[in-house]
């Protein structure tokens, strides 16, 4: 499971491989296992009949580097990637809700003194803000979110990314807006961060490697929503890419890999074929067609990402 492909001065959530770890990462595959469609590893058991054990690459979320940067090097190795799309950002690129908030807490030196009120009121309290050096904030862009705070102003992010989290998607967008006026920053946000818009996804789901599936709508992790809303939005996901690139969209990451007994349920009735989770490990014959696990890459060289194929393969996780 990949999000990005992309160097980032800061990646609180180890979302990107760089495109030199990334095309290691593919060689490996091309040359030690047997790269195969989602759809197939999904659908058909077991994974090793001959042979080189099956793998498949997904990308979740539909960052325009999927196509700039991915696509090409799968293309050098002749590699199939399923691509999950959130579907709202098609008709707004721009950035994802935690990259916005990644731009206003860690990548900005001077903000106001307090939070605007939207924000305060989510937290329940107004810490003071104000200037941070940002050599100090991005002490090395390892920090990751759930490890302790090396600075006051990773403590601020990873509150205000919780009570987000929490939030139903029009609040969590509301409040990213207000953020980013009170930050100064421009609505479009970053070349570097920006989503997918309708021509580039048109054009990716085009290419003969890449099979677009849905991700939802906004992102929400689905068991915080009701059930008649997981159902909205697994159903409006789903006719939403199929209106925009055609074709039957049948599979489905869960946002967040955030699931429920309920949500399962409701996956399947919202007539998708397989779904992936984050959980960590290799697919069975008796994996649940609604539960596919998947294995999360960090931006490794070859010899850790073929140290942890080999984990995972093994089932230790």
């Amino acid at each position: 499971m990949y999000h990005r492909v992309a160097d980032l001065d800061v990646d609180p959530w180890e979302l990107a491989v760089t495109e030199e770890h990334f095309e290691s990462q593919l060689r490996h595959l091309a040359v030690e296992w047997n790269p195969t469609p989602l759809r197939s590893i999904a659908l058909e058991r077991p994974l090793l009949t001959r042979g080189r054990p099956k793998v498949a690459v997904t990308f979740d979320d539909g960052y325009v580097d999927n196509l700039e940067r991915a696509v090409p090097i799968l293309e050098r190795y002749e590699i199939p990637a399923t691509i999950f799309i959130t579907t709202d950002t098609i008709d707004r690129p721009g950035e994802f809700w935690w990259d916005r908030l990644e731009h206003i807490f860690l990548a900005t030196a001077d903000l106001p003194p307090h939070l605007p009120d939207e924000a305060a009121a989510l937290l329940g309290d107004n810490p003071v803000v104000g200037s941070a050096d940002l050599a100090a904030v991005q002490a090395g862009p390892s920090w990751r979110a759930w490890e302790p705070y090396q600075h006051p102003r990773h403590g601020l992010y990873r509150r205000l990314w919780q009570a987000l989290f929490d939030c139903a998607g029009e609040e969590r967008t509301r409040v990213i807006d207000t953020l980013s006026v009170w930050a100064g920053h421009r609505p479009e946000g970053r070349g570097s961060h920006r989503t997918l818009d309708r021509a580039q996804l048109v054009e990716l789901a085009a290419h003969p490697l890449v099979d677009c599936q849905a991700h939802s709508t906004d992102h929400s992790p689905l068991p915080t929503l009701t059930a008649a809303d997981q159902l909205t939005a697994l159903r409006d996901s789903r006719a939403r890419l199929e209106a925009l690139i055609g074709g039957d969209i049948y599979g489905f990451a869960y946002p967040h890999g955030a699931i429920s007994p309920a949500t399962l349920r409701l996956a399947a009735e919202a007539g998708y074929t397989y779904c992936c989770t984050t959980h960590t490990g290799p697919v069975h014959r008796s994996t649940p067609d609604h539960a596919i696990p998947r294995c999360g890459v960090g931006d490794w060289a070859a010899p850790e990402f073929e140290a942890q194929l080999c984990r995972w393969w093994g089932g230790e996780g």
